[in-house]
């Protein structure tokens, strides 16, 4: 009897945060199973042709009516799919998703037992022998999920007003969206994009989408291979890429650019820096980076400033960039 006193004056006493986040595991993990069954159940695939009602969904499917809509309408309230009238159709994020992306990435988290016990992601993206394969698939897909960060940074840094006519180097740029709204809002900047040939091709075609190819020219290749001249470059990118690196290869990296900039020349590191907000999205982040490379790390930003400075790099500011996904940041360092 005092055992079960004792147990009942625990759960009362439980404090407001507690029953929060009670409920919000619970939705959660409730969002993420219903999300799944729709891809088993190829309710994004159907949907993907044109909007149905439940009942026209129900008859091409083979499912339960009534069950059916019940799981449209969660699918709703987590806005994959839309509701219009009678009719459901997929959400504008569902068309964006492609290779990995389509499921989340579960992949890599249905890994996780065999990570635990033995410490071996399931692939290596920061091995040189499988990079350019991998960043091919996720080109477009980071093209819109940075988008809403690079914009906000160009006005946090005044690209096109304190910053003008810059002559600007974006290394391993993947889908070049930060160097490509530089260039955006400063029509009288240059840029100079590398990545893996591969890479590059999908990213010429979002430049000419934008409209800037007449300010870009292209450096295929390894960043750690390429060979540029002294003082050419007013501002360096690292965007989302000094997580795939060692320390040792970042201070090297970090040396070549500083050569290769002008004098009084600016290194814009952009990349996930946690925040109490984006808490959550960064743990996951890391550990989802752990699953799918060998030697990569979230480097903090006291820990990224250490290693500019041993570079010779001097730290002039820090900044989280505060828009969607909430993770992103940027260290700015001259030569």
């Amino acid at each position: 009897m005092f055992q079960l006193q004792r147990k009942w004056k625990i759960n009362m006493d439980g404090s407001l945060k507690d029953l929060e986040c009670y409920f919000k595991l619970m939705t959660m993990n409730g969002a993420t199973s219903v999300f799944h069954i729709a891809i088993k159940l190829n309710i994004f695939q159907t949907l993907s042709s044109k909007p149905l009602k439940a009942n026209e969904l129900s008859e091409r499917l083979g499912y339960d009516k009534n069950a059916l809509e019940l799981i449209l309408k969660s699918l709703c309230s987590i806005d994959v799919v839309i509701q219009d009238g009678e009719e459901f159709l997929l959400a504008p994020v569902m068309q964006f998703l492609n290779s990995n992306y389509q499921n989340l990435s579960n992949e890599y988290w249905d890994h996780l037992d065999q990570f635990v016990k033995t410490g071996a992601p399931l692939h290596q993206m920061d091995n040189v022998a499988q990079s350019e394969e991998y960043y091919q698939q996720q080109v477009y897909s980071l093209y819109w999920m940075m988008r809403p960060s690079a914009e906000a940074a160009a006005h946090m840094l005044g690209i096109g007003k304190t910053r003008m006519g810059k002559c600007v180097l974006d290394l391993g740029a993947g889908s070049a969206i930060w160097s490509m709204v530089f260039a955006r809002n400063d029509p009288n900047a240059t840029i100079t994009v590398n990545d893996w040939p591969a890479v590059l091709d999908l990213a010429k075609t979002l430049i000419e989408k934008e409209g800037v190819a007449s300010q870009c020219s292209f450096l295929p290749g390894n960043y750690h291979e390429i060979d540029l001249k002294e003082n050419s470059y007013d501002i360096a990118i690292l965007a989302n890429v000094t997580h795939l690196e060692t320390e040792e290869k970042l201070i090297a990296l970090f040396k070549k650019i500083r050569f290769w900039l002008k004098e009084k020349g600016e290194l814009i590191i952009f990349d996930i820096f946690q925040t109490e907000e984006g808490k959550a999205t960064a743990s996951l982040y890391e550990l989802g980076l752990a699953l799918r490379t060998e030697n990569a790390k979230v480097f903090s930003q006291s820990e990224l400033e250490l290693l500019l400075t041993e570079a010779g790099l001097k730290v002039s500011g820090f900044s989280h960039i505060q828009t969607a996904p909430n993770i992103m940041g940027y260290i700015v360092s001259t030569k």
